[in-house]
């Protein structure tokens, strides 16, 4: 059987999903034998937890033994030898992707397959676009575990349920698929930039962010924010530098600045009462951020957007005027 490496695919080289599925393995339960596919795969904890046992086929030797949580994903490259096991004492539930190169019939019209080309994803435009497939590259493993920090797993659930009620010969349903997929890819992307976070690590991370979701409007500091999830601020600070967040405080500040771009153009509000509404306690800190974020003032944006209404309502009424004469 011919592998072809995730890095070794050529510009010309599309993917297409090959298989999914989602199944409870009991406790103990293990593969008879070590094997490899030759599409990449994605194994993804929704709930337990499970080891894959990775070989070396030539030495007929076991070189890593991954273990996978809750919210963890492992990625699994072509010729990748590996063999699933779970642990004796609890049941996990698992949900597989399985993705690889894209078939096109050389028997298909010439709309069909423009169609294909349309909808099949180009991995180098993945690759080119997200920095941390790009790691994974450079780490030159075969295989990782992966925290989900971007809710991966309402993706896959979501794509798990698309794609039973579809059609598998519905041009529609091979769309939203292949789009998702690209989406779901590109998330993984984002998650392989935390490698190095343990798992408490992110579990913490993914704590801090919900509480400042739900809180940034009001006036939050790190201290704050550390204490309402039970851990020291250095520490949670130095799980954020490690994490694509940054930082606590750009992390409020950004949803600070998409609340305030939003009041901006949606109330007449005044900049001390966005800034309040926002969770500043005066308009300086919110023009400061506001530029440095956006690249311009509060009024200055809130102008621009006023005249580019204007503009369309005047277009909008010139080619009614125009229609009715």
């Amino acid at each position: 059987m011919n592998f072809t490496p995730l890095k070794k695919l050529q510009n010309t080289d599309k993917l297409d999903l090959k298989g999914y599925y989602r199944n409870t393995f009991e406790a103990g339960w293990q593969m008879n034998s070590h094997h490899a596919h030759r599409y990449y795969e994605i194994m993804y904890a929704l709930s337990g937890s499970f080891c894959i046992e990775i070989a070396n086929k030539d030495e007929n030797q076991i070189i890593n033994q991954l273990e996978v949580h809750k919210n963890q994903l492992v990625i699994i490259d072509a010729g990748c030898y590996h063999k699933l096991l779970v642990p004796k004492d609890k049941e996990c539930v698992i949900l597989n992707l399985e993705f690889g190169k894209s078939n096109t019939a050389e028997s298909a019209s010439a709309s069909e397959q423009n169609v294909q080309d349309f909808i099949s994803i180009k991995w180098p435009l993945l690759l080119n676009s997200n920095s941390g497939w790009q790691k994974f590259f450079s780490r030159g493993a075969n295989y990782s575990v992966v925290n989900d920090i971007v809710g991966l797993e309402s993706l896959m659930l979501k794509m798990q349920n698309h794609l039973h009620q579809s059609k598998s010969n519905d041009i529609l349903s091979i769309i939203s698929t292949r789009f998702m997929l690209a989406e779901i890819l590109l998330k993984i992307g984002d998650c392989i930039e935390d490698l190095h976070l343990s798992h408490g690590g992110i579990v913490h991370v993914r704590k801090a962010i919900n509480f400042i979701k739900s809180n940034y409007t009001q006036d939050i500091t790190v201290v704050d924010v550390a204490k309402k999830i039970g851990v020291n601020s250095a520490y949670l600070h130095r799980l954020f530098k490690g994490s694509k967040y940054k930082s606590i405080l750009s992390t409020i500040n950004t949803l600070r600045v998409e609340k305030c771009a939003h009041l901006l153009l949606n109330t007449d509000q005044t900049l001390d009462e966005i800034a309040v509404s926002c969770g500043w306690s005066s308009r300086q800190p919110l023009f400061y951020e506001f530029k440095r974020h956006m690249g311009m003032t509060p009024s200055e944006y809130r102008k621009l957007s006023v005249d580019k209404n204007i503009s369309s309502r005047q277009a909008i009424h010139e080619d009614f005027s125009l229609n009715l004469s």
